[in-house]
């Protein structure tokens, strides 16, 4: 008998021997429930759908009856299938060691990646598509002046108040309003009925990067600084579309970094994405959604860590939110009627954002609410500190409702939403679209409030090229002890320790000397990410001919002189280390010829140019040890 014709017979032979196990059927059956729930409840969908209305659906899809019927039905009509996939999870588990090619026979006619396509595509269709907004939406000429860039730390003359956020921008044509507000009813009243995804959907925690596009030498350059800085959690990298789906770094140079690729395309189906026509931040929350992963840290292709990251979902207050973010500069510049559609309950000042430390709260609360005080310091609605989502922690299981709702925002973001959330405000994209749907859930999150500076190079006229971004689980301490500090002295708790002004900072170094001894100064919390954004750690934008504004990248130093933020950033050149990693990549790890054909530079003159400016880089540095890298597997 030959090998295939043993595999055959000992194959049917196991199958008859488990199958006749009442161990092994209870098993099955188990396994059929959490495996195959989801079309369980789509084949109910449809049997409903056919007499009744999809309202009725909402309410009689728990019937277990009609649910154990079709249960039946679907184990019948799917019999050999399901003795295939779950006899090769028993051989998997039991012949891993010595008989992989045995254990692989047994494969799945419904891998994990088509089940978690379906049902997500079951999802955007029937609940987020189903109740989209029918109106024509806000065009250009619904627009009056963009809200200005309000810095979070300033407190200025102009008060973004219910009033001036109203009437300054957006501007609601007849009907519009009336549909957003029903079709937002309609999609969190079916998301409430969503049940959390199961295992066999979302599991395990992990680092989540989209790397499409243009961003994917940045964002393999970022994979290197996760492993240099000791993390051993898996890495997901999301690309739209084939297209951009390489052999070589996909499945050589990413495997051999704890990484695998994700196509949006392939998960949810190519004709079914390219009819969504999303774009940019649309497809980065989409990627966030393809994940397999429940706890997922998520990362831009030019957000660095200079902490190992694997920490972050250990934390205190991950555990106690299980939804992290990190601030932005600016005030929300969100419009009143947004919160009106989502039905949010707007009540009586309740923060401070408005006025100076050295002002009186008492006075601030009986100006005219809708004229002279901050929108958003009123009760109800969000805090006014914009988000930087550049960086986000979250469980997909914990806020899945959330998370679809934020999916929703951005998938009718450009015509519906986008101009509701930002008004013209700086940073348009996913960025504000995760707290109100937290909100309107009422589910936890924590808004990483300790402030977020700018590092950059030059002297008094800072260039700056860097978002700097802290460590959540040391600024909740942080405030802790400002609190503490504050309430001691008498004073409002509330008082912001990083305003723009001398009041502030001559109470901030009071705070800080009477939190000192003199053997140990008081700890501010660590810098936790260098969001490098202008000009990016990007070889090939960096060398391109194209690309004009980074034409002197390399002529300086771009995160200033070494040891100018040793004080934030440790004694580490994270310039230096940065930019041999990148060295790394286009010399040695991308070897790939589809790729340097694709490219707009070869990657000789890449790899020259890059480790011209790591020599340049070193000739100054007080740290020549960055420029070893400690991930790369030697021979």
């Amino acid at each position: 008998m030959d090998d295939d014709g043993f595999v055959s017979h000992l194959t049917d032979q196991i199958k008859q021997e488990l199958l006749l196990n009442d161990a092994f059927l209870a098993m099955v059956k188990q396994n059929v429930t959490d495996r195959y729930a989801e079309e369980f409840k789509s084949d109910l969908q449809k049997e409903i759908d056919s007499q009744y209305t999809r309202e009725l659906f909402g309410l009689r899809q728990k019937d277990l009856g009609l649910f154990e019927d079709l249960k039946v039905k679907f184990a019948r009509d799917h019999k050999q299938e399901i003795i295939d996939y779950v006899v090769h999870d028993v051989l998997t588990d039991l012949l891993r060691d010595d008989t992989t090619k045995l254990a692989e026979t047994f494969s799945s006619k419904l891998s994990p990646s088509e089940t978690r396509g379906k049902y997500y595509r079951d999802i955007i269709e029937n609940i987020l598509l189903a109740n989209g907004p029918k109106s024509k939406g806000f065009a250009s000429y619904d627009h009056g002046i963009d809200v200005p860039g309000n810095q979070f730390r300033e407190v200025t003359q102009l008060v973004f108040s219910r009033e001036y956020l109203t009437n300054h921008r957006t501007k609601f044509k007849e009907g519009v309003f009336d549909d957003l507000q029903q079709s937002h009813d309609a999609v969190v009243k079916a998301l409430r009925n969503l049940s959390p995804p199961p295992k066999s959907v979302v599991n395990g925690d992990g680092i989540v990067i989209n790397g499409g596009g243009a961003y994917l030498s940045g964002a393999l350059i970022v994979i290197g600084q996760i492993r240099e800085t000791g993390s051993k959690l898996p890495i997901e990298l999301i690309l739209n579309s084939d297209l951009e789906y390489d052999t070589q770094i996909c499945d050589q140079l990413l495997p051999s970094l704890g990484g695998k690729c994700l196509v949006i395309e392939r998960e949810l189906g190519k004709e079914f994405v390219q009819s969504l026509k999303l774009e940019k931040f649309q497809l980065k929350v989409m990627g966030l959604l393809i994940s397999s992963f429940d706890n997922i840290i998520a990362l831009d292709a030019d957000s660095l860590p200079i902490k190992n990251v694997d920490s972050l979902l250990a934390s205190d207050v991950y555990l106690t939110n299980k939804f992290l973010l990190w601030p932005d500069l600016w005030h929300k510049g969100t419009a009143p009627k947004y919160y009106e559609i989502a039905r949010f309950p707007i009540g009586e000042p309740v923060r401070r954002n408005g006025i100076s430390n050295d002002a009186s709260f008492a006075e601030y609360i009986v100006r005219n609410k809708d004229t002279e005080i901050m929108f958003h310091d009123l009760d109800g609605v969000p805090p006014a500190m914009g988000v930087e989502s550049g960086e986000l922690v979250f469980s997909k299981h914990d806020h899945f409702r959330s998370f679809l709702l934020s999916l929703y925002y951005n998938i009718f973001g450009k015509t519906y939403y986008y101009p509701m959330l930002y008004q013209g405000t700086f940073g348009l994209g996913d960025r504000e679209t995760f707290i109100p749907a937290l909100h309107v859930f009422n589910e936890p999150y924590y808004l990483v409030r300790y402030d977020l500076w700018f590092a950059g190079y030059g002297g008094e006229k800072l260039e700056e090229t860097t978002i700097v971004q802290h460590d959540p689980q040391q600024a909740v301490e942080f405030f802790v002890d400002w609190g503490r500090w504050l309430s001691e002295k008498g004073m409002d708790t509330r008082l912001a320790p990083f305003q723009d002004n001398d009041y502030t900072r001559k109470l901030f170094e009071e705070f800080k000397t009477t939190m000192s001894t003199p053997e140990k100064p008081y700890k501010l919390p660590d810098v936790y990410f260098l969001h490098v954004h202008r000009p990016k750690i990007d070889p090939l934008a960096n060398t391109s001919p194209d690309e004009d504004i980074h034409k002197d990248i390399f002529s300086r130093r771009n995160l200033g002189e070494p040891g100018k933020y040793a004080s934030q950033f440790g004694k580490t050149d994270w310039e230096l280390k940065f930019h041999s990693i990148s060295q790394w990549l286009v010399c040695d790890g991308i070897t790939s010829d589809d790729f340097w054909k694709q490219a707009k530079v070869s990657k000789q003159s890449t790899c020259r140019a890059v480790s011209k400016y790591v020599d340049f880089l070193k000739s100054d540095s007080q740290d020549l040890q960055a420029s070893e890298l400690h991930f790369i597997k030697k021979d």
